[in-house]
């Protein structure tokens, strides 16, 4: 099987969906993490990292880096560290992704 690599100069999209240079997932985790601690830095990362267990150098992989398309567990779990959750809603007749408030998982 051969390799793909999917870099920003390679990879073409969905036909319903483009984005010009990055997920906004990563605008919309990088505007909570300046909500939260005020800025954006290698100490806000570590701390990030330690709640998340997703690794400070992915964190700038997305925010400083290269990486265009985070996993979708990665990025979850940041949003989760950061206290707030992802839900998919309707609205209309289409479904949509927004942040809202963590609450405790009850079985």
């Amino acid at each position: 099987m051969k390799h793909v690599s999917y870099s920003p100069d390679n990879y073409k999209g969905y036909l319903n969906y483009q984005f010009v240079d990055k997920d906004p997932i990563i605008d919309l985790i990088r505007t909570l993490i300046m909500d939260v601690y005020g800025e954006l830095n290698t100490s806000v990362l570590m701390k990030i990292q330690d709640a998340s267990n997703v690794k400070v150098d992915t964190l700038k992989g997305w925010f400083f880096g290269r990486t265009c398309r985070p996993f979708h567990a990665s990025s979850v779990a940041v949003i989760r560290a950061l206290g707030k959750d992802l839900k998919i809603v309707n609205q209309g007749d289409n479904q949509i992704a927004t942040i809202v408030r963590a609450e405790k998982f009850t079985p």
